[in-house]
């Protein structure tokens, strides 16, 4: 969790650009980027595709991962885990998930997430961003 709100920071930054995050996932994510890290990031996809839509509780997860304040963000994931989703949308949804823990790390109501679970969100979320940053520099 440490890790992660450091590189968090980091992967802001250069991604971004501190510009709305939700709004530079959902239109301006990197189209080359995606091809580049797809095939790294490929155990990242498949952990938060099971996590968020074929476990059995992927449906209550999902709606934790979301909260109060990620409805925009919902058909971009759901788009992204999709069986048929290709590399650019696989990974946007990856990145729209990083900032979806972000936003519930730093600003949710924290007993909703069950952090003993949450671990290897943090895990998968962390390779991913440190993927795109070592892309990127």
């Amino acid at each position: 969790m440490f890790e992660f709100s450091l590189v968090w920071q980091l992967f802001e930054g250069r991604v971004f650009q501190s510009e709305d995050v939700a709004v530079r996932i959902q239109e301006y994510w990197y189209r080359g980027l995606h091809a580049e890290i797809a095939e790294q990031t490929a155990a990242d996809f498949h952990f938060f595709k099971h996590r968020y839509q074929d476990a059995d509780d992927a449906t209550h997860r999902f709606d934790i991962l979301l909260g109060d304040r990620g409805e925009n963000l919902r058909l971009c994931i759901q788009s992204g885990l999709a069986d048929d989703a290709n590399d650019h949308q696989k990974t946007r949804a990856c990145a729209a998930v990083c900032y979806r823990l972000r936003n519930n790390l730093f600003h949710g109501r924290k007993a909703d997430y069950g952090f003993e679970e949450q671990d290897g969100n943090f895990e998968r979320a962390t390779h991913f961003m440190n993927t795109c940053l070592h892309v990127l520099v």
